[in-house]
This record gives structure tokens, C-alpha cells and sequence, in this order.
């Protein structure tokens, strides 16, 4: 497999809102895509414990 520098664009997201209204900020996207290896990274370090 040939390396390469990959570019993308990519966005922040912030919201802000009072300690008593953060259970209503339920919001998680649809995970719909990308590489096998960054998806089982993103779930190794978000996973609880």
C-alpha cells in the first residue's frame, strides 16, 4: 500500500448550554462511513473504563 498525506475538510461543532438543560443536548450524529482502522480507534477510546 502506497502512503500518502490525506486532506479533508473538516468541521468544529460547539454548543453551549446551562448544567439543567444538558440532558435536552442529545445530539449524536449518524456515524455513516470511514476507514475500518479509525472507526475501531474511535471506539477503543470512547469506550467507557
Amino acid at each position: 500500500m502506497e502512503r500518502s498525506v490525506e486532506t479533508a475538510l473538516e468541521w468544529r461543532v460547539s454548543h453551549k448550554t446551562t448544567a439543567d438543560r444538558l440532558p435536552d443536548l442529545a445530539i449524536t450524529p449518524p456515524v455513516t462511513g470511514g476507514s475500518g482502522a479509525h472507526l475501531r480507534w474511535v471506539a477503543e477510546e470512547s469506550a467507557a473504563g
